[in-house]
């Protein structure tokens, strides 16, 4: 009975842990160059471009880029982005995601992005979808999430 129940908690451990390990984590940091057109009601569009840099739960870092468009209701509320987010590693790990976020703040919120492409050891990444944080600084930004 003793070894039953060794064995099932060695067995638990193991799945516990496995199970874990199908979670991709990501944190990343970098600053952002914006272009916005403000239209007569107040709202917005801006366009962006962001370069910073990424680690993960891989045990990868490397750089990460991202290119799109925000629109914002005359409260700066944003109603939506579109974004292309590109991470990148030195060793030939690479991967596309097109990113979402709806009605939130634009210095701070949630959204996903879905993997478009993924190369290297982002392959089993592709067709996943990523949640995500975001908070913008007056000249930075910082993003963590996970994808599943």
């Amino acid at each position: 009975m003793r070894y039953l129940l060794l064995f099932t908690s060695i067995l638990l451990i193991f799945l516990v842990k496995l199970h874990a390990e199908d979670v991709y984590r990501f944190k990343t940091m970098g600053k952002e160059k914006n272009t916005t057109v403000i239209l007569p009601d107040g709202s917005s569009f801006n366009t962006f471009y962001s370069e910073g840099a990424f680690t993960d739960s891989y045990g990868n870092y490397g750089d990460i880029t991202g290119r799109g468009v925000r629109e914002t209701d005359s409260n700066q509320n944003i109603k939506s982005v579109s974004a292309l987010l590109i991470f990148e590693t030195k060793n030939n790990g690479k991967f596309f995601a097109k990113a979402n976020r709806v009605d939130s703040k634009i210095e701070a919120g949630a959204g996903y992005f879905d993997v478009l492409f993924g190369s290297g050891s982002f392959k089993n990444l592709k067709g996943k979808r990523c949640n995500y944080g975001l908070t913008i600084t007056q000249k930075s930004f910082i993003m963590e999430g996970l994808c599943k």
